[in-house]
């Protein structure tokens, strides 16, 4: 006989599947964070988008670029994305996010278009910007730039 607490269990997030040694270092990015604007400060007025993706950003350029600890707070860097990235998706959810985002462009479909391997020099470029209504300048062999 199945235990029926274990089937609705599984219904449910599976929360454990968060690497809890990840948890920890955020936290205390998020600790700083409080210290620093005041805990929960995301909360108090709309989240601007690109300040926290921007945020994530930095960090991530600098981790890119070999340093692994942020010189102010002392955390880890990877721990101030994730912590960019929760606070951002947390206003998402709760409605109080001001998307300031630029309007949408054709990164996604870029993407998804190197992966179908249709990148043969920058044909896939080229089509992708023709089929969005994007202009395409074309030039002959005969055009000379000076």
């Amino acid at each position: 006989m199945t235990n029926p607490k274990h089937a609705a269990g599984k219904a449910k997030p599976q929360l454990h599947l968060i690497p809890a040694s990840a948890l920890i270092p955020l936290a205390r990015v998020m600790e700083s964070g409080a210290s620093k604007y005041g805990a929960y400060n995301w909360r108090g007025q709309p989240v601007t988008t690109t300040t926290y993706i921007s945020a994530a950003q930095r960090h991530l350029v600098a981790y890119l670029d070999g340093e692994d600890t942020d010189p102010e707070s002392g955390q880890s860097h990877l721990a101030h994305v994730a912590a960019c990235a929760m606070i951002l998706l947390d206003a998402v959810v709760t409605g109080n996010v001001e998307n300031d985002r630029p309007p949408p462009g054709v990164a996604g479909a870029v993407l998804s278009s190197a992966r179908a391997g249709i990148n043969s020099e920058t044909r896939w470029l080229r089509k992708l910007m023709e089929e969005t209504g994007y202009p395409v300048e074309t030039k002959s062999a005969d055009d000379k730039t000076e």
